[in-house]
């Protein structure tokens, strides 16, 4: 024998087959990979890979490899779960039960779709077809989980599929990450990002994007709609009297008054200090004078906590 025989990894079907769903051992770079699904049993013959002479202990030795291998599954705090070609789990470990706040009975057994948000149940499903249809081994994409407790939980899902030793797909396993936090981040920074900290109404902008967006729809459809400015005067006088708290809680308070006039599809906006707009995409002239006066009236009835009248203006605008 050469010294490059006496180094070579045995080969695959030089190992000890798994019984059961045709799962076996197979070298990679050396390494048998371990199956950890439960009901497994060594069977058949297991040699050097040289002499194909049976080795001394080597059940024992495949066995407690076969046990390091269990553990390793349940012991890991990475979220892994084992699927059957059909989407249905058949084991899962304590951190992937965990994330989704399912007992084991819950899940093993039951199809991943039973706790997939019902938005994302197609693309998970599509993941698994593309993969047993050739079109790679593995997919990372991100998802959302129903948690027990009734909310979402976001993972971001590595998933590869497994073959046996003559390339037939068997089944998946997956590991699943939790981002929740990475992405209830995102949306309160996109959040911020486009509303007014203060009232939560949309911000000057949010509300350049939806003229712009309106416009367009002017320049296919013809003119509709308008644009009503409303801003409180003297309203610094009541900063600089009873001081910002005072001024924050009333640019609040006509804030919601506001929301509460206005329909679904209109859309409120701040611009800063005392200054609010109004998007209305529908109606013509005399519907949308009517509209303005109605949001007069709205800040009139909640212009209370400052000294003198406070004027109110506003300012129709044709789209064309």
């Amino acid at each position: 024998m050469d010294e490059s025989q006496r180094h070579r990894p045995p080969r695959s079907d030089q190992w000890g087959a798994l019984g059961g769903q045709d799962r076996s051992f197979e070298a990679v770079d050396g390494v048998a990979g371990i199956d950890v699904l439960p009901g497994a049993e060594i069977r058949g013959p297991v040699s050097d890979g040289t002499s194909g002479q049976p080795l001394s202990g080597a059940q024992d030795s495949l066995y407690a490899t076969h046990g390091l291998a269990r553990c390793l599954f349940e012991q890991t705090p990475v979220a892994t779960s084992v699927l059957g070609l059909d989407g249905s789990y058949e084991r899962v470990n304590d951190a992937f039960c965990e994330v989704v706040g399912h007992a084991r009975g819950q899940l093993e057994g039951h199809p991943r779709a039973a706790i997939t948000h019902p938005d994302d149940v197609a693309a998970d499903t599509d993941a698994l077809r593309r993969l047993i249809a050739g079109q790679g081994s593995s997919d990372a994409y991100e998802k959302r989980y129903l948690h027990a407790s009734g909310h979402l939980v976001w993972a971001r899902v590595n998933i590869t599929l497994v073959h046996d030793d003559t390339g037939r797909p068997v089944r998946f396993i997956a590991y699943d990450q939790d981002i929740s936090e990475r992405r209830n981040f995102e949306r309160r920074l996109a959040h911020a990002a486009d509303h007014d900290p203060l009232t939560g109404l949309l911000n000057r902008r949010s509300l350049d994007r939806e003229l712009r967006s309106h416009t367009a729809r002017v320049l296919r459809y013809g003119a509709t709609g308008a644009v009503l400015m409303l801003d409180l005067d003297h309203f610094k006088y009541l900063n600089d009297t009873q001081g910002h708290a005072a001024g924050d809680e009333l640019i609040v308070r006509i804030a919601q008054a506001l929301r509460e006039r206005l329909r679904a599809s209109d859309v409120l906006a701040r611009l800063g200090g005392d200054e609010f707009a109004a998007l209305l995409p529908g109606g013509e002239e005399p519907e949308t004078q009517a509209v303005a006066e109605s949001l007069l009236e709205v800040v009139r009835a909640h212009r209370g906590g400052s000294s003198g009248d406070r004027q109110h203006r506003y300012r129709p605008f044709r789209g064309r």
